[in-house]
C-alpha cells in the first residue's frame, strides 16, 4: 500500500521527518518497506511510503486507515473530509430502481445519481494525488472513484446511467452459463454461485471485482449511477481466484470493508464527481440495508491484559489506548471493560486481539521484558495413553509397521466380510455429509480398514506385510444419541515373505505367525493367561477361527481370513490377523510383573509325541495335559507337528515338551514316568490319542 504524505496531511498532522514516521508505523506493526521522493504536477515535492500490510489489516488499505494509526500513535487529532452536499433536480427514486435479491451475499447496496456530467481530464490536484502513488489518470469521473477508494478504503463503481437497460440495477446471482466481458476485455462464462450487478437484461459488473464494458463511462457519458456496496469477503475472494481477475476493488472487498461507512462515502464521492464534471446530484439516495451489521462487543479483563503483556498498565491507560483507535470503552467497575469495536476493524473479534492493540499503542519497546514464572512439572500421562504407546513400541520391535486409517469406511465392506444383516457389527453410525460415498459410515470393526490397506500395498507390488493399528470403532445408540466409542488393536501378516541374504529360500507365514506375535505381546504386557477357543466368524476360515479371552472375558478374535473375503478385497495371498479390544485388555493387564522365588529343586524335562485327528486343536490338548498333570506339571509347550509319511490321512503328530517340578523335593524318574503315563492315558481317553 503506497501512501502520499501530502495526502496523509489532509487527515492528521505528524512529524515531517519521513524516517521518524516510518519508524513509528513499524513499531506499531505496520512495516514500512520503502520511502520514495516524487514530484507532483504542481512541481511540489512529495514523499511516498510503501507500507506492508498483513491480510487482517484491511482497515489500513486507505489514507484514512493509516491516518487513524498515526493519530492513535501520536495523540494528534484526526480530521475527516468535509464536503457540502447540494442536491438538485428530480429525485433518484423517480429515475432509477435497485433490487437486492441476495442480501446474504450483498448485505448493503447504496447508489447516487449525478446528471449533466461532462467527461474530461481530471484537474491537476486529483490526477496528481493518484499519480503520486503510481495510479494512471483515466478521466475525471473514474479518477474520483479511485481517489475515494484510496482515501477512504471503500471501492465504488460508476455506471453510465443511459447504458443501463430499464434504468435498473439488480443485485443477483449469475445465470448458469451467462457470458460476461469485463472492462479489461476478459471474457468469462459464469455459474450460479457468482454474484453479479445486472440491469434489466444483462450483467453489467462482476460484483466487487470489475465492471463490464457494456456500461462503462466513456466520452459520451452524461449521467452517472454511482454504486457503493458491501459484499461478503469470502464470496469476492472465491470469484476473483476462480476467474483470475484481480483489482484494487477486489483486493479490499475480499479482506473486508466497512458496511456502516457507505452513506458518507457515496455522498462524498457524488460531491467530488459533481465538482470536477459540472454535474448535478439528484435528490435522495438509494440505500438498501435490510439487516444492519452491528458492532462487535468484546470483553477485556484488565488483569488478563497485564498478565499477557507482563506489564502493570492502569485501567485509564488501557482505556485511552483503545479510544484512540476509535473503540468505545465502558465498564471496568469489576475489572472488565466492554469494548465496542467499529465495523471497519474486521480483525478484532477476541480479547487477545484487544490486548495486541494495547501493546501496539503502548509500544513494544516500553514493555519491560521479564522471564515467565512457571514450575516445570512432568505431565501425568493417562494410563490408557501410556499403554497405547507401549503397544506401539512392542509391535515395532516385532517388526510390524503401524498404519493409520480413517474411522469412516464404505458400508459395502461388511458385505465383503460376509457379515449377516442381523449382526451387531452392522449397527453402524451413518455420516450425513460424507467425504465420498466410499466413506459413508463409522466403522464398527477395524478389519475392513486393515484389509483395504493390505490390498493397496499388494497392488503396489509390496507383498511382504506385517501391519498393526490402534484405532477407534463406533456402535450406534440410536438417533439423537452419541455412539459408543472404544479403542481396538489389530495386527495382520501376509503369507509371503521376501528372501534375504541369511534366508535365501522363500518361507511362508501361517496362522502360528500371528498367534506367536499375539502371545509374545501378552507376555510383554503381563496379560495372562490368554485363552483361545474355536468359534466360527464369517470373515475367518472355519477351523482357523478363534475367540480370544483372558480368563472368562472375551477380548477379541483371531484367525485366517476367509478365501472369499480375500478375493472380494482383491488380495492375492493368505492373510492372518487378530483384533482385540484395548479397553478390555487394559483392565486385565498386571502393571507389576509377578515375582517368584527361584526354584530350590531341579525340574525334569520330558517330550511326548502323540498322534491325534486333525480336528483336535493343539491348544486344547495342551490345556488338558496341564489339567491332568496338576501342580507338578509346570509347563507344556508344542514344539513340533508332522503330517504325512507313516501318519494316517486325517491325523497328525504333535510333540510337546513337558517340565515337571516339585517345590518340596527332587522328583524321581519313577514319579515322572508315572505322571507322564497318566497324562498319556488321559489324552487317549479324551481325544483318542496314541503314542507315536
Amino acid at each position: 500500500m503506497k501512501i502520499s504524505l501530502r495526502w496523509l496531511e489532509k487527515f492528521v498532522k505528524f512529524d515531517p521527518d519521513p524516517e521518524r514516521l516510518a519508524h513509528c508505523l513499524t513499531m506499531a506493526g505496520l512495516e514500512v518497506e520503502g520511502i520514495e521522493k516524487v514530484k507532483g504536477r504542481d512541481g511540489l515535492e512529495d514523499t511516498v511510503l510503501e507500507v506492508g500490510l498483513t491480510p487482517n489489516r484491511a482497515d489500513c488499505l486507505s489514507v484514512l486507515g493509516i491516518a487513524r494509526e498515526v493519530s492513535a500513535l501520536t495523540g494528534k487529532s484526526l480530521k475527516y473530509p468535509r464536503f457540502q452536499m447540494e442536491e438538485r433536480g428530480e429525485s433518484i427514486e423517480n429515475q432509477a430502481t435497485v433490487a437486492l435479491e441476495v442480501p446474504d451475499m450483498c448485505p448493503r447496496y447504496a447508489a447516487r445519481l449525478i446528471t449533466d456530467v461532462k467527461i474530461g481530464p481530471s484537474p491537476d490536484w486529483l490526477a496528481g494525488f493518484l499519480e503520486a502513488i503510481g495510479q494512471r489518470s483515466i478521466n475525471n469521473v473514474v479518477d474520483v472513484t479511485n481517489y475515494v477508494m484510496f482515501e477512504l478504503g471503500q471501492p465504488l463503481h460508476a455506471f453510465d446511467y443511459h447504458l443501463l437497460h430499464g434504468n435498473r440495477i439488480i443485485v443477483r446471482k449469475a445465470r448458469q452459463g451467462e457470458n460476461f466481458e469485463s472492462i479489461d476485455r476478459t471474457k468469462c462464462r459464469l455459474h450460479e454461485d457468482v454474484l453479479v450487478i445486472a440491469d434489466a437484461d444483462r450483467a453489467v459488473a462482476l460484483a466487487g471485482i470489475m465492471g463490464a464494458g457494456n456500461s462503462e463511462v466513456n466520452e459520451g457519458t452524461s449521467a452517472i449511477l454511482l454504486e457503493c456496496a458491501y459484499f461478503q469477503p469470502a464470496l469476492i475472494r472465491k470469484t476473483s481466484k476462480e476467474y483470475k481477475i484481480h483489482s484494487e476493488s477486489s483486493h479490499r472487498f475480499e479482506r473486508g470493508t466497512d458496511p456502516n461507512g457507505l452513506q458518507v462515502v457515496v455522498d462524498y464521492a457524488a460531491c467530488l464527481i459533481a465538482e470536477v464534471s459540472g454535474g448535478k446530484i439528484a435528490k435522495g439516495r438509494i440505500d438498501l440495508y435490510p439487516s444492519p451489521i452491528p458492532k462487535a462487543e468484546v470483553s477485556l479483563r484488565i488483569d488478563r491484559a497485564n498478565k499477557v503483556l507482563g506489564a502493570e498498565l492502569k485501567p485509564e491507560t488501557i482505556k485511552t489506548h483503545l479510544e484512540r483507535l476509535s473503540f468505545s470503552v465502558s465498564g471496568a467497575g469489576d475489572g472488565t471493560f466492554l469494548v465496542s469495536v467499529p465495523t471497519f476493524r474486521t480483525d478484532i473479534t477476541r480479547e487477545i486481539d484487544l490486548i495486541e492493540e494495547i501493546a501496539r499503542l503502548e509500544g513494544y519497546n516500553n514493555i519491560q521484558p521479564s522471564m515467565p514464572k512457571c514450575a516445570i512439572v512432568e505431565p501425568e500421562r493417562p494410563g490408557l495413553a501410556f499403554f497405547k504407546q507401549n503397544i506401539k513400541n512392542i509391535f515395532a520391535g516385532f517388526g510390524f509397521q503401524e498404519i493409520i486409517t480413517y474411522s469412516f469406511i464404505n458400508k459395502e465392506a461388511y458385505a465383503h466380510l460376509q457379515i449377516p444383516e442381523e449382526s451387531p457389527l452392522r449397527n453402524w453410525v451413518s455420516i450425513i455429509n460424507p467425504i465420498s460415498q466410499e466413506q459413508d459410515v463409522l466403522r464398527t470393526v477395524l478389519i475392513p480398514s486393515m484389509l483395504e490397506t493390505v490390498a493397496r500395498n499388494i497392488n503396489a507390488g509390496i507383498g511382504d506385510l506385517m501391519f498393526f493399528e490402534i484405532g477407534k470403532v463406533f456402535q450406534s445408540n440410536g438417533p439423537g444419541n452419541l455412539p459408543d466409542e472404544s479403542s481396538r488393536l489389530i495386527a495382520a501378516v501376509t503369507e509371503k515373505t521376501t528372501p534375504n541374504l541369511w534366508s535365501p529360500n522363500n518361507t511362508v507365514r501361517d496362522f502360528y505367525s500371528i498367534k506367536g506375535a499375539f502371545q509374545a505381546f501378552c507376555e510383554r504386557i503381563h496379560a495372562y493367561p490368554s485363552e483361545m477357543e474355536p468359534r466360527n466368524y464369517p470373515y475367518f476360515l472355519p477351523g482357523k477361527s478363534f475367540r480370544i479371552a483372558i480368563g472368562k472375558v472375551k477380548i477379541g478374535e483371531m484367525g485366517e481370513v476367509h478365501p472369499r473375503v480375500i478375493e472380494s478385497f482383491g488380495i492375492g495371498q493368505r492373510v492372518f490377523l487378530f483384533e482385540v479390544s484395548l479397553d478390555a485388555l487394559f483392565e486385565k493387564i498386571q502393571p507389576v510383573p509377578k515375582l517368584q522365588a527361584l526354584p530350590r529343586f531341579p525340574s525334569t524335562l520330558r517330550d511326548l509325541s502323540i498322534v491325534v485327528k486333525k480336528t483336535v486343536l493343539a491348544e486344547e490338548i495342551a490345556n488338558a495335559m496341564k489339567e491332568i498333570g496338576g501342580e507338578i506339571l509346570r509347563e507344556v509347550s508344542l514344539f513340533d507337528k508332522f503330517e504325512g509319511g507313516n501318519i494316517p490321512q486325517g491325523e497328525r503328530s504333535l510333540t510337546y515338551s513337558m517340565s515337571f517340578r516339585s517345590d518340596a523335593r527332587t522328583l524321581t524318574d519313577g514319579e515322572v514316568d508315572h505322571l507322564q503315563q497318566k497324562v498319556l492315558d488321559g489324552l487317549a481317553e479324551r481325544f483318542s490319542a496314541r503314542l507315536r
